[in-house]
């Protein structure tokens, strides 16, 4: 997501640059609010459900994969759950979605969670997860492209199509003129790679 609010950022002010582009970080639910109360022209979600009254289009559909140092990683040779039993997981707040997918796969593992089956730190600060991950040897789950991008090293397990990030614009009907709507989706789709 930082990509893709960095690619949209410095193309907006590229492409309009006397009309200040503000951002802002809340719950997918405040942002749906902010919508509606006309605080926010258009944002930026991470699942594919809106309402009708609203447009949108996803910009980004990522697989998830548990991730960790490569020599942690090297462990995990077939039993998923005894492995996860076996070191702590950084994962982001309940209220990404990223962690709402990655709690779904792990009851899928493990079955219902409690704290004697998992050791979880929750922190919404992927750099940090990142740090817990390459330096402490934690687990997390994240989207692959992002662990991908990352110069450290690190092992991702997928965790299969059914486990995806997925991002949506998302925009009250009418608000933009055609042209500025297919700039700001064509700079949210920019690869960044």
């Amino acid at each position: 997501m930082a990509q893709i609010l960095a690619n949209l950022t410095v193309g907006w002010e590229r492409l309009h640059p006397r009309q200040p582009l503000s951002i802002s970080a809340n719950t997918a639910e405040e942002l749906v609010s902010g919508l509606k109360s006309r605080r926010y022209d258009a944002i930026l979600i991470d699942h594919a459900d809106f309402l009708k009254e609203f447009d949108g289009r996803v910009v980004s559909d990522a697989p998830l994969a548990l991730i960790g140092d490569h020599r942690i990683m090297a462990e995990l040779k077939g039993d998923v759950a005894k492995f996860l039993q076996r070191h702590p997981l950084a994962l982001p707040s309940v209220k990404s979605g990223i962690r709402q997918h990655a709690m779904h796969y792990l009851e899928g593992v493990l079955g219902p969670l409690t704290p004697s089956k998992l050791r979880l730190m929750e922190m919404d600060s992927i750099p940090v997860i990142i740090n817990l991950v390459t330096r402490h040897g934690y687990l997390s789950i994240l989207p692959e492209p992002v662990v991908a991008r990352l110069p450290f090293p690190i092992t991702q397990y997928p965790l299969g199509a059914e486990h995806r990030q997925i991002l949506s614009f998302v925009w009250r009907r009418n608000t933009f003129a055609p042209k500025m709507l297919n700039e700001m989706v064509s700079l949210l789709t920019e690869d960044s790679a």
